[in-house]
């Protein structure tokens, strides 16, 4: 009996033996990946730069458009002149509208020996012409050509010194009232100021009218 006690026992440990060695060789066996991939060393990593981004120390080229660098006026142009005309003075010398380049203001004056408000302002209009020479002011006289001689008679006896000129058509529209006289002033690129001037006037008058088209 006893020894059959002792068989089973013997059985019992070696079966248990057996499955003791099973289950840890169960708990040793780990699945490996086929395959690991390495992960890439940090200082292999290259970061490429855009080739399009410019570095910090590079000021990008800046490509002016050309349109925007021409003027849009010329500044040797001159504006076309509000008379043009053709003419000569007493002695002969050709006048156009050229002559008004040369002053500030010119203040033109269209006059008739028969005229005695015009006869009568021609030696304040000469004495205007000789104080305001040196201002920028040019005054110009302008009669008939059929009255030549007796306006050329009238200016040698008052002693006028400014140029007189030879009427033509193109004031034709300053002196539609047929008033006499009748003065007109043109600033120096032939641009007529204002309106036409109707009757004659004492020099203080002129003077503050002159005066103010110079301060312009």
């Amino acid at each position: 009996m006893k020894k059959r006690i002792a068989a089973l026992l013997m059985t019992a440990v070696i079966t248990v033996g057996l499955t003791g060695c099973g289950v840890f060789e169960s708990l040793r066996k780990v699945d490996t990946p086929a395959e690991v991939e390495t992960p890439t060393p940090v200082e292999e990593i290259v970061t490429e730069t855009p080739t399009d981004t410019p570095a910090d120390n590079i000021t990008p080229e800046i490509t002016a458009d050309p349109a925007a660098a021409e003027p849009t006026d010329d500044p040797g142009e001159v504006p076309e002149p509000d008379i043009r005309f053709l003419t000569t003075d007493f002695d002969g010398n050709g006048w156009d509208e050229t002559c008004f380049y040369e002053n500030k203001v010119t203040m033109i004056n269209l006059w008739a020996y028969w005229c005695g408000p015009c006869v009568g302002e021609l030696p304040d209009l000469n004495k205007l012409s000789e104080d305001y020479a040196d201002k920028g002011l040019q005054i110009i006289g302008i009669s008939l050509k059929e009255e030549e001689a007796e306006n050329r008679e009238t200016v040698k006896e008052l002693g006028i010194t400014y140029p007189n000129l030879f009427y033509t058509e193109e004031f034709d529209e300053y002196m539609d009232t047929g008033y006499y006289p009748t003065t007109i002033f043109v600033d120096n690129e032939g641009q007529v100021l204002g309106n036409a001037c109707i009757g004659s006037r004492e020099y203080k008058d002129w003077a503050k009218i002159i005066d103010d088209l110079l301060k312009e």
